[in-house]
This record gives C-alpha cells, sequence and structure tokens, in this order.
C-alpha cells in the first residue's frame, strides 16, 4: 500500500525534534528573585520570563507535544489508508456491474431455487391449522389465489387478507378470509 506524502511531513519533523529538545530538555531558574527559565542547548539559549504557574503549565504541554504528534501521525497515516481503501472499494464497485451485466443477462427460472418453484399443496391438517394460524391462512389463500384455473373472488380475497394484516386489522383478515361471493338478487 502506497503512503501518499504531504506537503508538512518535513515540517512534522522539524517540529517533533523542536518539541523533543524543549521537553527533555532541564530548563531552570536563571536569576533569583526573577521568574526567567533558561535553556542551554545547542547553539542559541532559549529564555522563559514567566511566573511560576504558567512556566509549569509550559513545561506540561512541551512535555506532551511529541506523544500528541506522534498520535496525529498515526491518525493521519490510518485516515490515508481507509482513503485507499474506499477508493480501491468504490473501483471494484464500479467495474462489478458492468462485468455482471455481461456475464449475465435477465435473470431466468434457472436462477430461482427449486424450492421456491415447486407448488405449495397444503395438507389436510395445515388446512385445519389455517383457521387459526393466520400466516398459514394467508399462505393458503395464496396457494389457491395462484392457480390458473382460480377465480377472481380467490384473488381478491387474497389481496384483502394482505391489505388486513399490514394493517394489523385481524377482524377484517379473518371476515376477508370467509368472505364468499355474492349471488345477484334474481328479478
Amino acid at each position: 500500500m502506497s503512503r501518499r506524502g504531504t506537503e508538512s511531513d518535513g515540517d512534522t519533523g522539524e517540529l517533533r525534534a523542536a518539541a523533543e529538545r524543549f521537553a527533555k530538555a532541564r530548563w531552570r531558574r536563571d536569576r533569583a528573585g526573577v521568574d526567567v527559565y533558561v535553556l542551554r542547548d545547542g547553539d542559541a539559549p532559549a529564555e522563559l520570563i514567566a511566573s511560576e504557574d504558567t512556566a509549569r503549565a509550559l513545561f506540561d504541554v512541551l512535555a506532551s507535544l511529541p506523544a500528541r504528534l506522534e498520535a496525529r501521525e498515526r491518525e493521519l497515516r490510518r485516515l490515508q489508508e481507509r482513503i485507499e481503501d474506499l477508493e480501491a472499494h468504490e473501483t471494484r464497485e464500479a467495474a462489478a456491474p458492468a462485468n455482471a451485466g455481461r456475464a449475465r443477462g435477465p435473470a431466468t427460472l434457472e436462477d430461482v431455487p427449486l424450492a421456491l418453484v415447486a407448488p405449495f399443496r397444503p395438507s389436510p391438517q395445515t388446512l385445519a391449522d389455517a383457521k387459526r394460524d393466520a400466516l398459514l391462512a394467508l399462505a393458503v389463500q395464496a396457494t389457491k389465489a395462484m392457480q390458473p384455473d382460480a377465480k377472481e373472488l380467490e384473488r381478491a380475497r387474497l389481496n384483502a387478507m394482505a391489505y388486513a394484516a399490514s394493517r394489523r386489522d385481524m377482524d377484517a383478515f379473518w371476515a376477508a378470509s370467509k368472505q364468499r361471493s355474492v349471488k345477484p338478487p334474481k328479478r
């Protein structure tokens, strides 16, 4: 996996080196009665004029800076890897539909598992249980309505039962399951 370089990589290294220098160095009070802290490390000494509390807070921040920089670099590496993973995934996703469309035509009956194609023939026990179990009643009605010689009433009953079940109206569901055709009045 390639790591993308950023313009600030060099700056980060210099910043880390400076932070470590100031954090690990031994600061000391230079003059009695005055809060002047001096760091003699390298060519030019560094001086800090501050109250003891301010100097202590600054030294604490300086001491934590190298660890914070390291955590920032780890997070940057993690994010860069995540970006690369997402880009690779996006490339695969873009290529997949194009290849799938060429490899396979429209869905056919051969693509459907045999268990979904086989007809459902309810047993007498299933028919008896369907009088008490709404899901079984719906399955039995669907079987009746999907028969090639099914009457329009069977299909309408299936629609009414499914609609009532979707609304959780079990009274309407059972009423629809028992609905019979109404004979027209005699003239």
